[in-house]
């Protein structure tokens, strides 16, 4: 089963969880990436207000090729309980027509239900199907941790059974 995994991380946690679950799931892994490449307390501002507002955000890549992969996992963080801007917009710019993905969620305080929520519903409009999502509290968490928390998290998803 070829899985693809897809990932927007503003601190690099959210990327620590992706790398586990490629390196476990044997994966492919992408990173998307804000273009300004906004950093700081500044830049976790601009990038939340851009998401409340729904402003898009430039990212690269802007699309991938997902019509060779059997599952698709997408991670992002939990930003007032919504998608964050970057992944937002790279799902906007790609087609998930007949494609199963599962979700993945950092959050550091709550509303990981809703931000799944969010991301679900901007999957199906462009074509996905979402299977499930986990998130992983990141707040106070070493980055040991949350790397363990993905291992434990991708052995349930070595099953061919858990995706279709």
């Amino acid at each position: 089963m070829k899985t693809l995994i897809l990932f927007y991380s503003f601190t690099g946690k959210t990327g620590i969880i992706a790398k586990a679950l490629g390196e476990s799931l044997k994966a492919d892994v992408v990173e998307i990436k804000d273009r300004e490449g906004r950093k700081g307390f500044s830049g976790m501002l601009s990038l939340m207000k851009d998401t409340k507002s729904e402003v898009p955000a430039g990212v690269e890549p802007e699309t991938v090729d997902v019509s060779g992969y059997d599952r698709i996992f997408l991670g992002s963080p939990n930003w007032g309980s919504a998608c964050s801007a970057p992944m937002s917009s790279f799902i906007a710019n790609n087609d998930f027509s007949g494609k199963s993905l599962v979700l993945f969620i950092t959050q550091s305080i709550v509303g990981a239900k809703k931000a799944a929520k969010d991301i679900t519903d901007r999957v199906e409009k462009k074509g996905g199907t979402v299977k499930s999502f986990f998130h992983v509290n990141t707040l106070l968490r070493s980055r040991k941790r949350v790397r363990r928390v993905a291992l434990e998290k991708a052995e349930g998803y070595k099953s061919k059974e858990k995706i279709k």
